[in-house]
């Protein structure tokens, strides 16, 4: 079947190519304008002719505004801006901007619709001659006395009062802001298509072409529609509609609606309607739902292999365009591919690059901006020099002088870690802080430039789409700096952030390629007008096919309708006619969708591809085929058998080397639990001493609040070691030194620390868990505090093993300290515990455990660590002082109101059986270890892998 553009080119005759120089010919995308030069050009290969204008709807609406050039949205915005100034000199910018945008693209279709603003901004209780402001349409009437219905019932709200003051305010500005613009000789594209209706109709345009031919149009505008009808009349156009008998003959298809009004107003002979009948011929069609983009895109790629292969013009065309780059590294690396659409700028390196520095600007302390030492914020520094981009200067001591536990850095110390070379002149020109917005873009200019000049310096020319990159944000950032300095604009660097994040993800950088060759990649917007005869079509999903049609508009469904605007509704009809369109000349179709439902049920297989079930299942000249690619689930322990590590080979070295250091060193609790937990994450932290990136962060995390809280209850207790303290003297603490001590603590744990809500909240719990731990304290007064963090005296023991070697055992006592009892003095081993413990049961099922079942719990089930560690410790005390009555329990910060949680339950000393019993296993725990027939093996409990530093070693 010959395809669209084929029959275009069919029409002209031979006698009629010396007369193709006074044509134009007027598609409605750029890249349809390539394919028809090519057609053409093969039509008539052996001829010498002058070929015809080629050119966009856009285009050619801008080669017919003489006088006005098609500005960027940036210089329509900050023109808008200062006209609204006049009006509100208090507005600033930041307040502006979001809804400014918002006004610019209703600007932009009132006038593509040839709506009269200002009557659209009055005041819309006042409307009464309805026919006068809406013309004789029945139907626009009633849409707007529907609409003043529902405004009447609000009408003297106050919500309405500003909405309308707003609305008027919007219609005072619009005119002498459209007249400003064509004044400096810029305009929205909306308002040169308004320029070239309205001079047509009033005969004060010639356009420099007999004829101009428009082809492949569906919904056209009302200018565009005036501006066919003008040139109609007048003999100078001829139109060409493209449209297929399954949607154009039936009513009920929303794909032919706008098509069949075209159908009944122009009937004479310079309409051309190419009308297929491709639903009726043989036709392949399968519909894959795919879980997950890259399984998308896979499926894609797969699809193609052989059509590319044996030459069939093929496309894959994607109605979500981030799974451009998914698809491209799907598709194999020697095939030839043209890509119509543009790579976004924000998604690439130099983009990221834009959008970090802007965040770290905009956060340095701004009262601190101008000083000797500017404060940069941690999180916004150790992003900006993470960016890839910079990577080649080497930031490893700028990623460690950002290492702080504090929300800033100052810049002094990121200077001082800036070597002094060649490479990291880069790093100082993006890390000093910027005077202002302006100084800034500059800077972020330059470094862009630097860094591509450097490129080549290093004698690694850098690839074409590279240059492109830089190309295009380089002009971008300057066009917007001309804007600020221009307009003596003075924005924040807030403001300059926002404005950026919102429009780079407008600029797109052009794919490099041949256009004609190859397996076509395309959005599916670019497809009008084209044809395949093998379609991939991805994400055919709601939402995106048709696309979601949320756009914002400050003009209500209500007043759309009745000043004729478009709704959702012509929206939802536009996508269905470039789907069905693209279509109806494929022999080989495939639908890919995404199964998998979103979060708030979106994601739900397009209503095209329900439309095209339904009314295509009898067909028998289809064969149409669903199928769900289910990606199964593998079995874990068949693909990852349990890691098992022999104690043979460099592994027997490592162990015995580890042996060697604990005879210096010592074994700890710790240590031990780790063994118990899963053995083969003791041989990776302790045996082959694999460390993860202790990566610091300003947030306070638990970590840090345990840290802050020890080291609170320490400073507390320090001044009064080996001193009996009574109720009274805790209670003095407590309401004299406490606060004192814990503003000391944060100045020192939070360099260069400037008060937030969450650093007050955090030293507000603390002070609170503080007083409430000495007020239990108080309670068991008298109490003496023997050691802290075993300052003054260590803990150790030593083990001999059956092999004769010898094991040193040790570690760190929270507290020590000791309570008068009845009989004389008990030890206490105190630990503090911020988070959630367990303690071993003495019961169950409500009868005792035998003292060896009670002991094994604290070998077996991680969950008990507290306690396995308190007997540890108690034992150890044990070794050192046997004549002495030792018992151990935690301070739960959780539970800080039930006072202290005493092994076994009880506040009395530990049984010797029970350390005795401890010991024991202790001594086999010990000796499993180092016994060099018991390998080390992962756990089978993959609870336990939840947060461990080494699950992705594991593969868990």
């Amino acid at each position: 079947m010959s395809s669209f553009l084929e029959h275009i080119v069919a029409d002209i005759q031979e006698e009629e190519l010396s007369a193709l120089k006074d044509k134009c010919f007027v598609f409605p995308t750029r890249r349809a304008c390539l394919h028809f030069h090519n057609l053409l050009a093969m039509r008539f290969e052996s001829k010498v002719f002058i070929s015809p204008a080629v050119q966009s709807i856009e285009e050619f609406i801008q080669e017919q505004s003489p006088g006005l050039v098609v500005a960027d949205e940036l210089t329509l915005l900050f023109k808008l801006f200062k006209a609204f100034k006049k009006e509100e000199p208090e507005l600033s910018f930041e307040n502006f901007y979001v809804w400014g945008q918002t006004l610019l693209r209703d600007f932009d279709e009132i006038d593509r619709y040839l709506v009269d603003g200002q009557k659209v901004y009055q005041n819309l209780h006042e409307i009464q001659d309805i026919e006068a402001t809406f013309g004789p349409n029945e139907e626009m009437q009633k849409a707007f006395l529907e609409f003043q219905k529902v405004i009447e019932v609000s009408g003297n709200s106050k919500l309405f009062k500003s909405f309308l003051e707003n609305w008027l305010r919007v219609g005072r500005i619009l005119p002498g802001f459209k007249a400003q613009l064509k004044e400096d000789g810029i305009a929205y594209i909306g308002l040169c298509y308004r320029q070239v209706a309205e001079q047509l109709a009033e005969n004060n345009l010639i356009i420099p072409y007999q004829k101009i031919i428009f082809a492949g149009f569906n919904a056209l505008s009302l200018a565009e529609e005036q501006i066919i009808d003008l040139l109609l009349q007048k003999g100078q156009a001829e139109v060409y509609f493209d449209a297929d008998e399954y949607y154009l003959d039936d009513e009920e298809q929303e794909a032919g609606k706008f098509l069949r009004h075209y159908r009944k107003k122009w009937r004479n002979h310079q309409i051309n309607w190419v009308i297929t009948n491709g639903f009726a011929i043989q036709k392949q069609i399968e519909i894959t739902g795919v879980s997950q983009k890259v399984v998308q895109a896979r499926q894609a790629a797969q699809n193609v292999t052989d059509s590319v292969a044996n030459g069939i013009n093929t496309a894959i065309v994607m109605a979500d365009e981030s799974l451009l780059f998914p698809l491209l590294y799907a598709i194999p690396d020697d095939s030839e591919l043209n890509i119509t659409m543009g790579y976004s700028l924000l998604s690439s390196g130099v983009g990221g690059l834009i959008t970090a520095y802007l965040r770290y600007q905009a956060a340095i302390a701004e009262n601190s901006r101008n000083s000797d030492n500017p404060l940069l914020d941690q999180q916004a520094f150790l992003q900006l020099i993470s960016q890839p981009v910079l990577q080649f200067t080497g930031t490893n001591e700028l990623t460690k002088a950002g290492h702080v536990k504090s929300h800033w850095v100052s810049w002094q110390k990121v200077k001082t870690a800036i070597v002094p070379n060649d490479l990291q002149k880069f790093i100082l020109l993006v890390l000093q802080p910027a005077r202002d917005t302006s100084n800034a873009l500059e800077a972020l200019i330059n470094t862009i430039l630097s860094i591509q000049m450097a490129t080549k310096e290093k004698g690694e020319p850098a690839a074409l789409m590279e240059e492109q990159i830089t190309v295009t944000s380089v002009k971008y950032l300057e066009n917007l700096r001309n804007i600020l300095i221009q307009d003596k604009l003075q924005i924040d660097f807030y403001t300059l952030e926002r404005v950026v994040n919102e429009t780079l993800k407008q600029q797109k950088v052009p794919f490099a390629g041949e256009p004609l060759i190859g397996l076509q990649v395309m959005g599916f917007l670019e497809t009008r007008t084209l044809d395949f005869d093998h379609l991939v079509l991805m994400s055919v999903n709601e939402g995106l096919l048709p696309s979601s049609s949320s756009a914002k508009t400050y003009l209500p469904f209500g007043l759309r309708k009745a000043f004729g605007l478009p709704t959702f509704i012509e929206h939802n009809s536009i996508y269905a006619y470039h789907f069905f369109r693209l279509l109806q000349r494929a022999s080989k179709i495939s639908l890919i969708y995404n199964s998998e439902l979103a979060f708030d049920g979106s994601g739900e297989k397009s209503r095209f591809i329900l439309q095209l079930i339904q009314n295509l299942k009898s067909h028998t000249n289809i064969e149409l085929t669903e199928n769900i690619i289910v990606t199964p689930i593998k079995d874990k322990t068949a693909e990852h058998p349990l890691i098992q590590i022999e104690k043979t080979g460099e592994a027997l070295k490592n162990l015995k080397d580890h042996k060697n250091d604990l005879s210096v060193g010592y074994l700890s609790p710790t240590a031990l639990l780790n063994y118990v937990e899963c053995s083969l994450k003791y041989y990776f932290s302790k045996i082959l001493k694999i460390k993860s990136p202790d990566v610091e962060s300003a947030e306070i995390d638990a970590r840090d609040f345990g840290n802050l809280l020890h080291q609170v209850m320490e400073d507390v207790y320090s001044p009064y070691l080996n001193q009996v303290l009574n109720t009274d003297d805790i209670d003095k603490i407590r309401q004299e030194d406490l606060s004192l001590i814990i503003e000391k603590c944060f100045r020192e744990y939070l360099q260069y620390h400037t008060q937030s809500s969450e650093i007050t909240f955090v030293q507000h719990v603390i002070e609170h868990l503080a007083n409430k731990m000495l007020k239990q304290d108080a309670k068991d007064a008298p109490l003496k505090i023997l050691d802290l963090e075993s300052r003054n005296q260590s803990f150790e023991h030593v083990i001999t093993l059956k092999d004769g070697s010898t094991v040193k055992l040790g570690g760190k006592i929270d507290r020590l300290d000791e309570v008068k009892q009845e009989h004389g003095w008990l030890h206490r081993i105190l630990d503090y515990k911020t988070g959630k413990f367990e303690l071993g049961k003495a019961t169950f099922n409500r009868k005792p455990l035998s003292d060896e079942d009670y002991i094994a719990q604290y070998f077996t089930n991680p969950d008990f660590k507290s306690g396995f560690q308190t007997y540890f410790y108690a034992l150890l005390f044990n070794k050192k002082y046997p004549k002495d009555n030792i018992t151990g329990g935690i301070i739960g910060a959780k539970n800080v109101n039930r006072g202290i949680a005493y092994l076994r339950g009880v506040k009395s000393g530990l049984p010797m059986e029970l350390i005795q019993i401890f010991e024991q296993k202790l001594q086999g725990l010990v000796e499993e270890l180092f016994d060099l027939e018991v390998p080390f093996v992962q756990t089978e409990d993959e609870k336990r892998c939840v947060y461990c530093d080494f699950k992705q070693i594991c593969n868990r």
